[in-house]
């Protein structure tokens, strides 16, 4: 039974939102200032390298989009590290490494069809969503007045 909470979550806007910024990842690494990849661990769990260096400039805009892109990576690594190992090595592969992978390279190496692929990869971002920012990625349709 689903608790009537999510009865209305739509799944599919709630995966492209979750995309969406995950693949604005490396951009928001850039922005925030970071020269350091995040520290990922043997489980696929990130931490900020405590190396980072960020680069203040003295214009009140691109403080603030310094901040927010920093903000930004904290909240995502929180997202993700709620999630099990293989959730995480899969968004890992999709959209966090440096050196990204297509969707054909990814499915065979977990051993899955594409159909698979995709459909564990749209959970695995609707929990991402559930946990960003206490659900602030999930999409919800209207409830219809029938």
């Amino acid at each position: 039974m689903e608790i009537e909470l999510f009865a209305n979550l739509d799944k599919e806007k709630t995966k492209n939102d979750v995309n969406e910024l995950l693949s604005q990842y490396r951009r928001l690494l850039r922005v925030a200032g970071t020269r350091y990849e995040p520290k990922v661990t043997t489980t696929y769990s990130l931490e900020m390298n405590s190396q980072t260096n960020l680069i203040r400039i003295p214009q009140d805009t691109a403080l603030i989009m310094q901040d927010e892109a920093l903000q930004t990576l904290i909240d995502i690594h929180s997202a993700f590290n709620t999630l099990n190992p293989e959730e995480r090595k899969l968004i890992y592969d999709k959209y966090l490494r440096k050196n990204r992978l297509s969707d054909y390279m990814i499915y065979p190496k977990y051993g899955w069809s594409e159909a698979t692929f995709y459909r564990n990869l749209k959970e695995t971002l609707v929990k991402f969503a559930e946990a960003f920012r206490h659900g602030k990625l999930l999409v919800f349709s209207k409830m219809s007045d029938n």
